[in-house]
């Protein structure tokens, strides 16, 4: 395998500018210095900051606030509980997905709190002036500030299930992976053959297949009844 100067970048850190510009070399090829760059969907800037992730969500957040102004305006158009889903599809999740792990200024976590009030008034039919503080008495949606503890909890204990997960929290000064790691121990081969795991099933949404999952459940009862 050969590094494809095509494809790679460099990017260095720093909270003050760079004066004088690297010039690295592959062969004949000069790979570029950039200021902004995208690893795992995550964006990177030189100055630590995220600001450029933040205005791409300005961006989307935008255009699915109007796209559910069109599907919900009509006399047909989809109801709250639906436009509600969208948000949670279309921005809460583009949210959560990278913001948590920037270093973010109490000047960013505000915009990013506006444009997830921006949505869900969307979503809800306000109008942009309401206020946020009767907004969040609804209790329809999380701040960002919760968002980004639930989500780095989630990314722990998912970390902590795992052998290499543990090792990579030990590495990280947690806890928790050595307080797991001398809980867990590894179940013999005898009886783990004993184990009988069933497939979880798949399309169980409480909403779209409630029938599925009573039926579900009423084969469980009988199963466990025998």
């Amino acid at each position: 395998l050969t590094c494809s100067t095509e494809k790679s970048e460099i990017l260095r850190i720093g909270k003050k500018p760079m004066d004088t510009r690297l010039e690295i070399k592959l062969g004949d090829n000069t790979i570029p210095e950039k200021e902004t760059i995208r690893i795992l969907g995550m964006w990177l800037q030189s100055n630590g900051k995220c600001n450029h992730t933040i205005n791409l969500l300005k961006k989307s957040t935008e255009q699915v606030c109007r796209m559910i102004t069109r599907v919900s305006s009509r006399r047909y158009g989809m109801k709250e509980c639906d436009t509600l889903k969208l948000v949670n599809s279309l921005v809460i999740s583009r949210i959560i997905c990278s913001l948590p792990c920037h270093n973010m200024l109490k000047s960013e976590e505000n915009q990013t709190e506006v444009l997830i009030e921006a949505a869900y008034k969307t979503a809800l039919h306000l109008p942009r002036n309401t206020s946020n503080d009767k907004l969040a008495e609804l209790g329809l949606h999380n701040t960002f500030d919760e968002l980004s503890k639930a989500q780095f909890m989630s990314q722990i204990q998912r970390l902590r299930n795992s052998t290499t997960g543990r090792a990579l929290l030990r590495r990280l000064n947690y806890k928790e992976a050595l307080d797991i790691e001398d809980r867990s121990e590894n179940i013999p081969d005898e009886i783990r053959r004993t184990f009988h795991v069933s497939p979880i099933p798949r399309n169980m949404d409480p909403n779209l297949h409630e029938a599925r999952r009573q039926a579900r459940a009423k084969y469980v009862e009988t199963k466990i009844a025998t």
